[in-house]
């Protein structure tokens, strides 16, 4: 869906609605008791070569305490 977005958090997928308007991002739903609004305040940083992307949860799940 174009209005939503899954996080994986400790294992279990969380589903946000969100709404982006200009430089405002707001999540709601999920585990949130209110809506939280984030803006943007510069370019994206992308992500350095040297940090792994974490495993896809429903493929590999974490075992907690151990590294993967």
């Amino acid at each position: 869906m174009g209005d939503s977005l899954a996080l994986a958090l400790g294992g279990e997928w969380v589903n946000y609605r969100l709404k982006l308007k200009g430089k405002n991002l707001t999540l709601s739903g999920g585990d949130l008791n209110e809506p939280v609004t984030f803006q943007r305040v510069g370019p994206a940083t992308p992500r350095p070569d040297s940090v792994p992307v974490p495993p896809d949860p429903d493929i590999s799940p974490l075992t907690p305490g151990k590294p993967t």
